[in-house]
């Protein structure tokens, strides 16, 4: 953030003074960003874990934070995330073939890993 302001040109006292308040209302916490961050790419927006690991790493969030907070989290709601997302779009086609194409390329787009989206495809083709 102190490099964001600097680059926008503002004095050193106004970034202080701005890098001071953020802290004070706790909001340059990378634990809590991506807390946040996780619950709206798994709620919100959905999307599978190797969008979210992208859009952590542009973000700068250090490598350990995501291996300690993100990579557990998302191992436990992804398939949950793809299985609700598959679903939707499962639905909205008759052709068996095509049903299975156009449900595996969207959760791809999504960022969902081929594991996870044949498991999800499997699951439907049994239902």
């Amino acid at each position: 953030m102190e490099d964001y302001l600097r680059r926008k040109s503002f004095s050193p006292e106004v970034t202080q003074a701005a890098l001071i308040k953020l802290e004070e209302e706790e909001l340059l916490d990378d634990g809590k960003f991506l807390e946040s961050w996780l619950h709206h790419r798994t709620e919100v927006m959905p999307r599978g874990s190797l969008i979210i690991k992208r859009e952590l790493k542009v973000k700068k969030i250090p490598e350990k934070l995501i291996q300690e907070v993100a990579e557990p989290y998302i191992e436990e709601k992804e398939e949950e995330v793809a299985w609700k997302l598959a679903e939707k779009k499962w639905r909205t086609y008759s052709d068996p073939e095509e049903r299975y194409r156009k449900t595996a390329s969207f959760l791809k787009a999504k960022g969902f890993s081929s594991s996870v989206i044949y498991r999800v495809l499997m699951k439907l083709k049994g239902s």
